[in-house]
């Protein structure tokens, strides 16, 4: 049964009381849909994060201030994670460019995921996450350049190896779909 919050839009499962280690692990607490109108504001740059997002339907386009517009993303792309991964502020804005629906996950949900996968699949997580947020930044000194030089190669041999390749194949399709966001991200900054 799906109830339908009309002062924000939000359509959120009937919640189901369950609890784990006396956490609330209602399913609406972990995942609901959001419908963002044309306009919207998903989050904001420099706030911090507590939800990731799937699109479903419509578009979002990201920006930040240090580097402008970083792009529009649409169905199947997934926005937000990097400040849940790595519990940092927000690096970007994003703004829905039309209707959208997206399937919001809380932190909650992304600590639970990432809790179930394997330590190396999550020590490339967790890296291109930082490499993405550096990238971001748009502060770097001449200091900083021996390690961003250092940071590239690793990314670059992660990105060609086929080993990462097998292993993200092999991997769930909530983290198929997180490492390839995260991949994409990373090679536009290699360009």
């Amino acid at each position: 049964m799906l109830e339908k919050h009309h002062d924000n839009g939000i359509t959120t499962p009937s919640k189901s009381a369950q609890k784990v280690d006396g956490f609330d692990l209602s399913f609406s607490n972990l995942v609901r849909f959001h419908l963002f109108e044309k306009g919207d504001t998903l989050f904001e740059e420099g706030k911090r994060g507590s939800e990731a997002f799937v699109i479903k339907s419509g578009k979002v386009r990201v920006e930040n201030k240090a580097s402008g517009v970083l792009g529009t993303l649409g169905p199947g792309e997934m926005l937000g994670e990097m400040a849940i991964i790595s519990d940092m502020d927000r690096v970007a804005t994003a703004t829905a460019e039309q209707e959208t629906m997206c399937v919001a996950l809380s932190r909650r949900a992304m600590q639970h995921m990432m809790d179930t996968v394997d330590m190396e699949t999550r020590a490339i997580i967790e890296f291109l996450v930082d490499y993405i947020a550096y990238e971001l930044d748009g502060d770097i000194t001449d200091e900083d350049r021996i390690e961003a030089d250092q940071k590239k190669r690793i990314l670059k041999i992660l990105i060609e190896s086929p080993d990462t390749k097998t292993k993200l194949a092999l991997q769930e399709p909530f983290f198929r779909l997180l490492c390839n966001s995260l991949f994409e991200r990373a090679r536009i900054s290699l360009a």
